[in-house]
């Protein structure tokens, strides 16, 4: 399992994927280091942890940009 996190997620939202299953999703800021994604896995009662860096999330939006000119 993994650890507590002592923080307010930015989102929490629930999802049914495409493998079918139902997933609790949340978005944690954790300034200045990036954000992490936790997702767990109802069904299975597994969880799954996301690490995304500052710069990862720099490039995303640049990219969501970039879309967003071509449309």
């Amino acid at each position: 399992m993994c650890a507590k996190m002592n923080k307010v997620s930015l989102l929490t939202t629930g999802r049914k994927l495409q493998d079918g299953n139902l997933y609790l999703m949340s978005i944690y800021d954790l300034e200045p280091s990036g954000l992490v994604v936790h997702a767990y896995d109802q069904l299975q009662s597994k969880e799954y942890v996301l690490p995304v860096s500052e710069v990862e999330v720099r490039r995303s939006s640049q990219h969501a940009t970039a879309a967003e000119v071509d449309d």
